[in-house]
């Protein structure tokens, strides 16, 4: 169905509003397209767009922009909504729980916090907390208008914020938790005087500070105001933010994550080699000489070595499966948007491809590190085991 409107009267003064408000654009085809594009389906085709307004468009009589706007927050309820909404609230609840669950567990877990590494994962947990809290909800009522944003223009902002401070959260999160572990691995023996306790919580300070002020510049107006739209609708069209956030945030920093995780597996596989012909330690009786024990000794800070090396690249093999699982979840949203903003005409997405790499897909990957570290870290698993256990205890004694 080419008319997105609930009739062929609303779509013609959606047409119309944007029309007028930019009588310059007559001359110009794309200008055109792009003016009234939001008033038709997203799967609707460049030529299809042009096709409706040049042969089938009417003026119309009245015509209110404000009744245009509010057409998508009265529409027919789809047959996807309630399970949509469903899958939206496991998401937000897995969101929510698991990460509550990981900054609890790094707080009170003393062989987590010994390792700078958990400090700054539980710093990516907060971020990946605050969008089950505050972005979510968002996306639920959004979804029971089936897919319009009918809050106020304020919430739009707020929502548009909250929504690029968690992103550069996540991502400087990630840049910073690759870094230490590559200093951990390439220079092992400078680690401890490079990351100290201070050096730590002025990187954590300085992601937040980065977030939030790139969260801001998601209300400056650059080429258009940021919450503007024709059908209820809360996004950022401004070109020039959309590329710089997508360049400097994801594809740069993404790009160096890559070249150091590359390079600390590399160290990582040239140092297994090590480990797997070290000597075992001897067993030493009474009569040992002391010759012996001094080489017994000499051993045991050896395997003290390796067993502190082992659980450094332990840490490396589940940072990596992290970011692996970020870069995958964002890729396609980075892509879309680009394309949205720089070749409208080459956005012929389908509805589901949006709802999956653009709604879900970005999201869901704030729920996905609570189940990495569950499978892949020891600490982690013995912490959430514990926990549970106390958890169960308290409920069975409260319940008699």
């Amino acid at each position: 169905m080419l008319i997105r409107a609930m009739t062929k009267n609303l779509l013609d003064c959606c047409i119309q509003t944007a029309l007028n408000s930019n009588k310059d654009i007559y001359h110009n085809i794309t200008a055109i397209h792009l003016a009234v594009k939001p008033c038709f389906l997203t799967n609707q085709s460049f030529t299809d767009v042009l096709l409706y307004v040049m042969r089938e468009y009417k003026p119309v009589e009245n015509c209110n922009s404000e009744r245009v706007t509010d057409y998508k927050c009265v529409d027919k309820k789809s047959q996807f909504t309630p399970v949509l909404i469903s899958l939206w609230v496991i998401i937000m609840l897995l969101a929510t729980i698991g990460n509550s669950l990981v900054c609890y567990v790094i707080y009170h877990t003393r062989g987590l916090r010994k390792l700078k590494t958990y400090v700054f994962i539980a710093s990516l947990a907060v971020s990946d907390l605050m969008i089950g809290i505050f972005l979510v909800p968002i996306r639920i009522h959004s979804t029971v208008q089936t897919g319009g944003f009918c809050l106020s223009r304020v919430l739009c902002h707020f929502y548009l914020t909250m929504d690029n401070i968690c992103f550069v959260a996540s991502i400087t999160n990630l840049l910073v938790i690759t870094t230490d572990r590559f200093i951990a691995i390439d220079w092992p023996y400078m680690y401890q005087d490079i990351m100290t306790k201070t050096r730590c919580r002025i990187a954590i300070i300085v992601v937040w500070v980065y977030a939030v002020i790139m969260g801001g510049l998601a209300n400056v107006k650059w080429e258009e105001q940021p919450g503007d739209r024709y059908d209820n609708i809360c996004w950022t069209q401004n070109k020039g933010y959309i590329t710089y956030v997508f360049t400097t945030v994801f594809y740069i920093p993404a790009s160096i994550m890559g070249i150091a995780q590359a390079r600390m597996l590399i160290i990582a596989l040239k140092h297994s080699k090590g480990i797997a012909t070290a000597i075992p330690i001897q067993d030493l009786s009474k009569d040992s000489t002391e010759e012996e024990r001094r080489s017994s000794k000499g051993q045991v800070k050896v395997f003290s070595r390796i067993k502190k090396m082992i659980r450094e690249y332990h840490a490396v093999k589940m940072v990596t499966v992290v970011y692996g699982t970020f870069v995958a979840c964002w890729i396609p949203v980075s892509v879309i948007a680009l394309l949205n903003v720089w070749c409208p005409k080459c956005t012929t997405f389908k509805q589901w491809q949006i709802v999956v790499f653009v709604e879900f897909l970005p999201i869901l990957n704030s729920t996905m590190n609570f189940f990495i570290y569950s499978v892949m870290n020891r600490e982690f698993r013995r912490a959430f085991r514990k926990l549970f256990r106390r958890a169960y205890t308290w409920c069975k004694n409260e319940m008699g």
